[in-house]
């Protein structure tokens, strides 16, 4: 395989790893949202909560009681998506090496430009969601 070839292919790699990794920071602020109370689910769209309600013929007290249920469900998702974040990191940082051994001594740079450009941007992004 042409040297070229070769790091097309891991060039292609490490992008598409990248972009998950940057999707997943992107999309982070929306589980890490405060949840929903009574008051702030009155809005003109139905929430699931309030599309329950209508279809289910729920009372005050059980919406009360789904709130508080919704409230935990979106911390344990919260935690299992940055536990989630946490393994793709550790993964990039293993796979990485292995990659750059592939290469040779002339794409060597350019690779760990790129994985630094990806590093600046993830330290970047995190230092956005928790200032």
């Amino acid at each position: 395989m042409k040297p070229l070839h070769l790091f097309l292919i891991v060039g292609c790699v490490v992008g598409i790893f990248a972009s998950g990794f940057a999707t997943g920071w992107l999309l982070r602020p929306q589980a890490v949202e405060t949840p929903m109370t009574p008051s702030e689910s009155l809005t003109s769209s139905l929430t699931m909560p309030e599309k329950m309600r209508a279809h289910l013929g729920l009372s005050d007290a059980q919406m009360d009681q789904l709130y508080a249920v919704m409230a935990d469900w979106r911390k344990e998702t919260v935690a299992i998506e940055r536990k989630q974040l946490r393994a793709r990191e550790v993964l990039f940082e293993q796979t990485t090496p292995k990659i750059r051994e592939l290469l040779n001594v002339e794409q060597r740079p350019e690779f760990d430009r790129l994985v630094r450009s990806i590093d600046e941007k993830r330290k970047r992004l995190q230092e956005g969601r928790n200032p």
